[in-house]
Parts: C-alpha cells; sequence; structure tokens
C-alpha cells in the first residue's frame, strides 16, 4: 500500500541515510581538527561512527515516522475511506 511504501522510505532509507550522514560528517570535522591522531585512525574513525550508529537511530527514527505519519497522511487516508 501507499502507507507502506511511504513508511519504508522514510524510515529505512532517507532519514537513517542523511542521520548517517550526519554523523560521518560531524566525525570528519571532529578528526580534521584533533592532533596526533594517527592516519589510519583519522581515515577509518567517521565510518565507524556511522556504522557503530546504526543501531541506536533505528528505534528513534521508526518512533518519529510513525508519528508523523499517524499526524498526517494516515489521517488523510482514513478520511478517504470513509
Amino acid at each position: 500500500t501507499f502507507d507502506t511504501l511511504l513508511w519504508q522510505s522514510l524510515a529505512s532509507v532517507a532519514i537513517p541515510g542523511g542521520v548517517i550522514n550526519l554523523i560521518v560528517r560531524s566525525s570528519r570535522f571532529a578528526v580534521a581538527r584533533s592532533v596526533g591522531l594517527p592516519v589510519l585512525v583519522s581515515k577509518w574513525l567517521p565510518t565507524a561512527a556511522g556504522l557503530g550508529s546504526i543501531p541506536f537511530i533505528i528505534a528513534p527514527i521508526d518512533n518519529c515516522v510513525d508519528f508523523a505519519l499517524d499526524n498526517s497522511i494516515r489521517k488523510l487516508l482514513q478520511q478517504k475511506e470513509e
């Protein structure tokens, strides 16, 4: 259904991708400003931070998307069905 497509697009693709991108960019910024880090750490720490954040961002994103859809498009879809 449209509801499922929209939920999956937001909760599984668009929002997590944006959040992970923000975490990696922020980590790169912090690493670039740090002095004395080994090159290997400077190169891989942002990637590790992005991957490591995935288990922690899943539930909050799912809950936010549920809340947003419950209070927007799902109300409109229910009105059309009635």
